[in-house]
């Protein structure tokens, strides 16, 4: 009984680790309506964003800067070496320079959160460089000259219930990413692409829409490890829904990729494409195409091991209802499309597309409860 006794305390004992070595939380008030000279307490607040930023950069441990409702002019600059969040309550930051300056930049930071914050009017909304992770949570980024939210370098960003809508470029434009995480993000109506992701390892995309681009795709995505996208909206953009090149592996679970200008999805020179449960409708171009291209380049993928489409729709596109291609000195290795339709689908001009089903490779191929008709072309198959 000893002996367990012993071991029962030696392994159930909770830890804790001294006051000492503990970081507490420092919580800076800022209110554009206080008298200049504040302390930044909650009785006696900073009266600019910049002064409580600067504060919580010479403390020790994690800060938060707690911002009073209104509209502050100003251009923030955030260097903190440590855990900084800004919880924004509904207040507007707005570029004191237009679009001279980017409204709030962020450079070799650590850990960084904003929180229910509006950023507009800057060159860049929100431009963040070499930052471990940055976090934004309800937060608007419109009007901005270029991107609302531009990020290189970021080894985790993570975007839940965004509204980044109406700037002059790209949305999100994201390069050099360990991971990327999007939660019921709302990136539409910006001028070019509503998200961009160019070399990450990781990407998540998870509900949001991704609308109304008025001169890109709604979501490109370039060189990345692993893709998972789910039930998220890409409709109304002038070029492609979803565009991917030169990927790992791809899972795309539900959705709508409809009525853009291109094609609903183009994903080319990606090795594993999962998709299911997808409605892919009224497209420029056609409703899915892939292709694996050789461009001559020993880093290119020239292969394309698996592709697997179940349980969607592709129909009434201005194309084929789903293109799979591989170009010579290339292979699709294997093809399974199971519970599909693809229907109405028309020619863009006479003999360039209106198939169900055009699908040229050397690869295996497996048809199983597929309906193709009322194309205008009949399907072309290996």
């Amino acid at each position: 009984m000893k002996r367990i006794s012993r071991l029962f305390t030696r392994c159930n004992r909770p830890t804790f680790e001294s006051l000492e070595r503990r970081a507490m939380l420092t919580t800076y008030f800022v209110d554009g309506a206080a008298a200049a000279g504040g302390t930044g307490g909650p009785n006696d607040p900073f009266d600019t964003i910049q002064k409580a930023i600067v504060a919580a950069e010479a403390s020790n441990g994690p800060d938060s800067v707690h911002i009073s409702s209104g509209i502050y002019n100003e251009n923030l600059v955030i260097e903190d070496s440590g855990k900084l969040t800004i919880q924004g309550n509904g207040a507007t930051v707005k570029s004191a320079a237009g679009d001279e300056e980017h409204t709030i930049e962020i450079d070799d930071s650590a850990h960084i959160t904003i929180r229910d914050l509006v950023v507009v009017d800057g060159d860049d909304g929100i431009r963040a460089d070499n930052v471990g992770s940055l976090k934004l949570v309800n937060v608007q980024a419109s009007g901005n000259d270029d991107e609302g939210v531009q990020a290189e370098g970021i080894d985790n960003l993570t975007l839940i219930d965004v509204d980044i809508t109406g700037n002059g470029d790209r949305g999100v434009d994201a390069e050099d990413i360990g991971k990327i995480r999007l939660v019921d993000a709302n990136l539409s109506d910006n001028a070019d692409d509503g998200l961009r992701v160019v070399n990450a390892d990781d990407v998540q995309i998870i509900g949001g829409t991704y609308n109304g681009s008025s001169d890109g795709d709604g979501i490109d995505l370039e060189v990345i490890a692993s893709i998972d996208i789910r039930n998220i909206t890409a409709s109304n953009n002038s070029d492609e829904g979803l565009e991917v090149d030169d990927s790992g592996q791809i899972k795309v679970m539900g959705g709508n990729y409809n009525n853009n200008g291109g094609a609903g999805l183009d994903i080319d020179d990606t090795l594993d494409i999962r998709i299911a449960g997808i409605a892919a409708i009224g497209n420029g171009d056609h409703g899915l195409q892939i292709e694996v291209e050789d461009d001559a380049d020993d880093d290119d993928i020239v292969v394309i091991r698996r592709v697997n489409i179940t349980n969607s729709v592709f129909s009434n596109n201005v194309g084929d209802g789903i293109q799979i291609m591989e170009e010579d000195g290339t292979t699709v290795e294997d093809v399974k499309i199971t519970n599909v339709v693809v229907a109405n689908n028309t020619e863009f001009e006479p003999g360039d597309g209106g198939h169900g089903l055009f699908i040229d490779i050397s690869g295996e191929l497996s048809l199983r409860n597929v309906t193709s008709e009322d194309n205008d072309v009949a399907d072309v198959l290996p």
